[in-house]
């Protein structure tokens, strides 16, 4: 199963939104529910990547370490933001 269908997957069930980045901060895949709009999110899927405001709260220590509950400028939406890992290391969020 590739990563999209999985996400697109798992978003219909949990009926959110979903955004996987790399470590570098880029956009990977993404799933939005019919209907769902929020200018942030839909920005980060036109530019290909998280905002650098969010991008250096998750490059700190606690970012890279635990999942972040966090709220974004210009959003009225909370994120969640859990670390991917693989072998130990830091693949994405």
């Amino acid at each position: 199963m590739d990563l999209n269908r999985l996400l697109a997957d798992a978003g219909a069930l949990l009926d959110c939104p979903l955004l996987v980045v790399d470590d570098t901060f880029h956009v990977v895949s993404s799933y939005k529910p019919e209907g769902f709009s929020d200018a942030v999110f839909d920005g980060a899927i036109s530019r290909g990547e998280i905002t650098y405001e969010v991008a250096s709260l998750l490059s700190g220590p606690a970012g890279q370490a635990a999942t972040l509950y966090l709220a974004i400028q210009d959003s009225d939406i909370m994120r969640l933001f859990s670390p991917l890992r693989s072998g130990g290391l830091l693949v994405g969020y």
